[in-house]
């Protein structure tokens, strides 16, 4: 499994788009087959919660957003070549990093204002650790960017209070303010089979790999 996050609960968007909000609300039950169906058709858009009850989890997103100067379409624009380049640049140097690393990465258009960058695990970790692991694998790429804004998820190291924590929209979904359909940049066709056979070559990375990485940061700060 890919994406697995808290099993018996997930998150359903909501949104108004005459006044651009959306948000989520949660389904206290696990997901259904039905569920993911209705959710590839655009029917519904579904999101998980990454923590699983014991504060753990399976798999880590770096959030890549456009920076809040250019989510103005007029502005958009104006500095387009400059989005692209850096789009690219991002694309290739987090597969490059994770490949050089032994972690399967995996590059989704959101749909809304940026990428998601999907790490799945075998095995689940403690949330510091894949905090601390991806935090490794980004390293200075963040200044490097001025287009986009990076954000590791989860953010939180454990759940507190009745709380589920952090979500992240699932791949292939519509983002119901923007209309748009999420995609896979891997994938070499844009097809929903196209898009599902891809995914169904790839493996989560060993937990081991990102374990790693975490020690490395605590080295790092020590």
């Amino acid at each position: 499994v890919l994406f697995r996050g808290r099993e018996d609960a997930f998150a359903r968007q909501w949104a108004n788009r005459d006044e651009g909000k959306q948000g989520y609300v949660p389904v206290q039950r696990p997901m259904q087959p039905e569920d993911v169906r209705e959710h590839l058709l655009g029917r519904k858009t579904y999101g998980i919660y990454l923590l699983t009850g014991e504060s753990r989890v399976w798999t880590g997103v770096i959030d890549v957003d456009l920076v809040a100067g250019l989510r103005d379409m007029q502005a958009a624009v104006k500095e387009k070549t400059a989005i692209r380049r850096e789009s690219l640049y991002l694309y290739s140097r987090l597969m490059e990093l994770a490949g050089n690393v032994g972690l399967t990465c995996i590059a989704e258009v959101s749909g809304g204002k940026g990428y998601h960058f999907w790490f799945p695990l075998d095995q689940p970790v403690a949330a510091v650790d894949m905090r601390l692991g991806l935090k490794t694998l980004l390293g200075s790429l963040g200044n490097d960017l001025r287009c986009f804004s990076v954000e590791i998820f989860p953010k939180q190291d454990q759940l507190t209070g009745k709380g589920y924590g952090n979500l992240v929209k699932l791949p292939l979904g519509i983002h119901r303010v923007t209309g748009r359909k999420s995609s896979l940049v891997g994938a070499k066709g844009q097809t929903m089979p196209e898009q599902l056979a891809w995914l169904r070559s790839l493996q989560p990375a060993p937990a081991a790999k990102m374990l790693e990485l975490a020690q490395q940061q605590r080295t790092a700060n020590v």
